[in-house]
């Protein structure tokens, strides 16, 4: 069943969301079925010349993240993947823009992962 929230910001989007995902984050650390291995977040690299999607395997490390940022998909996807192939059995969580879940929602049928799309 979708559930729809809404998020005080003070002024301050991003920070909210940031503190979002790290509250998320700690709440599912404190049930055995739901605990996360990490969180592959939209994150601005300078040695990349740009955004990346990267793996944050630590609440802290979502200080940095941008919530907000377009990623192309297909990166997005190849990192899902390569992911997978190596921790199949651990949980991850994947923070795109709603307009980038958009396909993964269509396709989670004719995919091998396990897409939760809220």
């Amino acid at each position: 069943m979708p559930a729809s929230w809404m998020l005080k910001t003070n002024g301050d989007p991003l920070m909210a969301v940031r503190g979002f995902l790290i509250s998320l984050w700690e709440h599912a650390e404190q049930f055995p079925t739901t605990d996360l291995a990490g969180m592959l977040v939209p994150y601005f690299e300078p040695k990349a010349d740009g955004l990346l999607p990267v793996l944050a395997e630590d609440p802290n490390e979502l200080a940095d993240a941008n919530p907000f940022a377009p990623l192309v998909i297909m990166n997005v996807a190849k990192r899902v993947a390569q992911i997978s192939r190596g921790r199949p059995f651990d949980r991850f969580a994947v923070i795109v823009r709603p307009a980038k879940a958009a396909p993964w929602r269509r396709s989670r049928n004719a995919s091998p992962l396990d897409l939760v799309a809220g």
